[in-house]
Formats: C-alpha cells, structure tokens, sequence
C-alpha cells in the first residue's frame, strides 16, 4: 500500500523534489551564503522543512494542495520569519562583522534544528493517513491512535520538534531577541492546542488514549 501511495504521488513528489533542490541549494550557496554565511544554512534548513511537510502528505494523503507547503501558513508565521530575517540583518548592520562566520554554537543549532526537522518527518510518516495539519474535531472513519514508533517516546512528536525546531533556526543566526520570543510564542501556543486536541482525542479514542497519555510526554517543559 506503501508503495501505492508513493507511486500515485510521483508527479507531487518529483515537483516538490525539484522545487525544494532550487530553494535549498541553488538560492542559498550561490547568492547568500558567501555574504550571509548563517542566513544561507536558515534558508537551507526552512526549505528542507516546508519541502519535506509535502512530500510527506503527498505519501500518505488525498487532500494534498499548494497549502501542504505550509509556506502561507498564517500571517503571524510570515511575520515570525520576517523578525529573525530582520534581527540578524540589523544587527549585521549596526555591527559589520559580527556575523561574517558561524561558530561551533551556529553549526550545533543546525545539527539540532536538522534532528528536529527528522523527529517530525518520521512523526509523519508513522502516522500516515493518521497525520492531519489541522486538528480533527469529528473522528474520520480510518483514524487510528498511532502509539508505536517516535510516538511510543513522544506523544505529540509533530508539536515537540516544531518546538524546538523554531528557537534552533534563530540560535543559528545568532538572534538573542527572537530565540527568546519564538520559545515563549511557541510554548504559550502548544499549552493551548495540546490540551485542547487531547480532549478531542480523548472523545474519540476514550480509555485507549487516557492510558497512552499516562505512558508518554510531550518534552515540551510544563506540559506534561
């Protein structure tokens, strides 16, 4: 069925492939990286993030669009990535230098935010069908409790490693004020949507999700 799947989005797949090799190859080592060392590998790490996101849907779901990107997500998303841009640009500005290389600590923020970026890739693909970006609010027929892979460590591990995922890409510019707002946005965020999604999932799945919550974490600090 796997298989299936895959084969039915090859035309989705070669697309986003192709798209996602311009956007995070081509765009950022040519023209950015020489100048703009850290903003090159940020580029690179978004492009593989929303290029990933469909690809993954593409695998495994029939609603799949332009919007699986996730590139027009919200405003408050558009304006998230527009104040890291912007922090690490005026601070180059008001000090030229300090951002010519990335040290030991940009390159380790990478690392991260690329483990973060697979933690949720395989989130995905575990799930399958299962895998929704909006919260379900009615229960579809072939939905399932996903309780085996990542999701036997993580009980939402699609919402931990966006979490992390953010504040990494900021450490990687070396953006003091923005790594500090994305965490505290990010938290106040999830500690709405997560309880608010495990009451649904509690209605759908009763006692079968109470005893898998019991068993598993978010990872996200103060959310259980």
């Amino acid at each position: 069925m796997v298989l299936c799947r895959w084969w039915l989005a090859r035309p989705a797949l070669v697309f986003a492939s192709r798209t996602g090799g311009v956007l995070a190859t081509a765009v950022p080592w040519r023209l950015v990286l020489p100048t703009y060392p850290s903003l090159g590998v940020f580029w690179v790490l978004m492009s593989l993030m929303h290029v990933s996101e469909y690809i993954a849907t593409a695998m495994y779901r029939r609603d799949l669009s332009l919007n699986s990107f996730l590139i027009n997500h919200s405003a408050a998303y558009h304006g998230a990535i527009a104040a890291g841009v912007g922090e690490y640009l005026v601070t180059r500005w008001l000090w030229p230098g300090c951002k010519d290389s990335m040290g030991a600590g940009a390159w380790l923020a990478a690392a991260g935010a690329l483990s973060m970026l697979a933690v949720r890739v395989a989130a995905m693909v575990t799930a399958g069908n299962n895998f929704r970006h909006l919260i379900a609010e009615t229960r579809e027929r072939d939905h399932q409790l996903v309780t085996r892979g990542v999701y036997a460590v993580l009980r939402h591990p699609a919402y931990t490693s966006f979490f992390y995922f953010g504040p990494c890409l900021q450490l990687v510019l070396g953006n003091r004020l923005c790594v500090i707002a994305y965490v505290v946005v990010l938290w106040r965020f999830f500690a709405d949507r997560i309880p608010y999604e495990e009451e649904l999932l509690i209605e759908f799945f009763g006692d079968q999700y109470t005893a898998y919550r019991q068993k598993t974490r978010t990872w996200i600090p103060f959310i259980p």
